[in-house]
């Protein structure tokens, strides 16, 4: 897929025709572990043919290398700090220059908040891990926790933050903060757009489920926790008003890489799907809009997965992993909407932080959206 458009045109001639274009709504689908062979794996097994996914058929594509500072295969920590600010730093670093002077270096989400934009931050692993925590801490390590959710509530201040509950983050310091909080599915439906939301989605006391335990019955949270998909849903909902100059959303499919440690084919599959359809919802929220710009993209490849036989749909494809670790394999990037077209020439995983921001005018000198205009605070149920 390196360096081609799908959608029948060059990249030249798209740089021409949107050079005054930019987006008000930058959606980043980060798939935490996924590399070729797991899309493939997931496609052979729901559609029976290799490129059957929502995300492979968004118009533009290419490939990233995702080494870190200091070592040739990644973790979540380094990577997400490269498409979140755009410069390499160590491994288990959070936004700081380390290698360098340790200050901190300013995240795409915090570059839309100067903006004026509504930003939230979703996933299914507990909301202090190393991928979002990338995009709203500064620390010198990934397993600084405390220090993580204390960034959050009282630094970068996303307008949601979604995704599993303790590991740092407490309901009582949410509030304190003038949070919201969520605790399960119903907590989290009940809740209307709103002018200025602060809303922590605090779902378990660590990672979510996996999606083949909720449907294996495996899991005791299927009835009374959010999935991704509906995270994602809700999120694009509560934020989608006229109080913010525009959106940044990242999304993070990050028990795909769980499962890749695992080397657990079944649940890996399902944990792609669900991702992927998370991608397609976002992008029947944005065919009403022509502002939009979704990229979809990984941090690293877990497992060495390697598919050697297409066995139809509904079955699983011959494989075989060859590691339970990270790998420093090239990883994907999907992209669709204002912009998109600059993704075929990303190669490295910072190169996608320059995608997410481009065409951007400067920020205002201030933004309006101060805190005395937020929501008075409540514990949903």
């Amino acid at each position: 897929m390196l360096g081609v458009t799908y959608a029948g045109e060059s990249a030249a001639q798209a740089t021409s025709e949107a050079a005054e274009a930019y987006p008000k709504h930058v959606l980043l689908f980060l798939a935490d572990g996924l590399g070729y062979e797991h899309l493939r794996a997931a496609s052979y097994y729901a559609y029976g043919v290799d490129d059957g996914l929502f995300m492979q058929s968004l118009p533009y594509g290419s490939s990233i290398a995702t080494h870190s500072a200091d070592e040739a295969i990644t973790d979540s920590a380094a990577a997400g700090t490269a498409i979140s600010t755009g410069y390499k730093v160590n491994n288990g670093v959070l936004a700081q220059a380390i290698p360098g002077d340790t200050h901190e270096l300013p995240t795409i989400l915090e570059y839309y908040q100067q903006h004026c934009w509504g930003t939230a931050l979703v996933t299914n692993t507990s909301i202090t891990h190393a991928t979002p925590a990338a995009f709203g801490a500064h620390e010198f390590s990934r397993a600084n926790f405390v220090e993580i959710a204390h960034d959050y509530l009282y630094q970068t201040k996303p307008n949601i933050l979604l995704g599993g509950g303790a590991s740092g983050m407490t309901v009582n310091d949410a509030v304190a903060a003038g949070y919201l909080v969520a605790t399960n599915r119903t907590g989290l439906e009940v809740l209307s757009p709103i002018a200025h939301i602060k809303l922590s989605g605090q779902f378990g006391n660590n990672h979510m489920d996996f999606e083949y335990d909720y449907m294996t019955g495996q899991s005791t949270m299927y009835d009374t926790m959010p999935h991704l998909t509906e995270m994602v849903e809700q999120t694009l909902r509560l934020l989608d008003n006229d109080v913010y100059e525009g959106t940044f959303v990242m999304i993070e499919g990050g028990r795909i890489d769980h499962a890749g440690h695992l080397n657990s084919l079944s649940k890996l599959i399902e944990e792609v799907l669900a991702f992927d359809e998370s991608i397609q919802i976002a992008y029947e929220w944005a065919q009403n809009k022509d502002d939009v710009l979704i990229v979809v993209t990984s941090d690293h490849e877990t497992g060495n997965l390697m598919v050697l036989e297409n066995n139809g749909v509904g079955q699983y494809p011959t494989h075989a992993w060859g590691t339970t670790n990270h790998t420093a394999e090239d990883v994907p990037v999907f992209g669709w909407g204002v912009n998109a077209h600059l993704i075929v020439d990303v190669r490295d995983n910072t190169d996608v932080y320059d995608v997410l921001r481009a065409g951007q005018p400067a920020p205002p000198p201030f933004c309006w959206l101060d805190e005395a205009n937020y929501l008075p605070v409540a514990v949903s149920p």
